[in-house]
């Protein structure tokens, strides 16, 4: 049995569509997991809907919508590991502020990136522009992997 992932766009999902046509010419059951918001809409999944045997969703919500689709898969919830990791957090709100230099009496605005610069850019420019007093703009990016640490540009 396969668990495929379903990368955010067909570049990506190049080794996605392989395993899932190797399944299909080898008899060999397989499933997908949508780690995010919609993942059963991506089209270029839907020449494997009809075969898909089970549909690993982030939430109730999103099995219930992923059968729409995926009429002969067990969808079922699972949540993503890695957004509940983010909810137990590996230090406290005073050593990150100590990190990253911030006062007790500064704004922090957590301003996160996308995979699309362009997007980014627009975000973090009307960030720039905000009438916070005393602002002052820093730029953070995380590494994935554990232990995540913070580094400054």
């Amino acid at each position: 049995m396969f668990g495929i992932g379903m990368s955010s766009s067909p570049e990506l999902s190049e080794c996605e569509i392989s395993a899932c046509n190797f399944a299909i010419l080898c008899d060999i059951p397989f499933g997908f997991y949508g780690d995010t918001y919609n993942c059963h809409e991506r089209a270029w999944f839907a020449p494997f809907r009809e075969k898909c045997a089970f549909f690993l969703a982030l939430n109730e919500e999103e099995a219930r919508k992923a059968k729409t689709v995926f009429p002969n898969a067990e969808c079922v919830a699972v949540g993503n590991p890695l957004w509940e990791e983010f909810s137990f957090p590996e230090t406290t709100r005073e050593n990150v502020r100590k990190d990253l230099q911030v006062e007790w009496d500064e704004i922090l605005v957590l301003a996160p990136g996308s995979k699309s610069a362009g997007i980014n850019i627009a975000n973090w420019t009307a960030l720039h522009k905000c009438p916070i007093p005393h602002q002052r703009v820093k730029i953070q990016s995380t590494n994935c992997a554990p232990p995540r640490r913070c580094y400054s540009s």
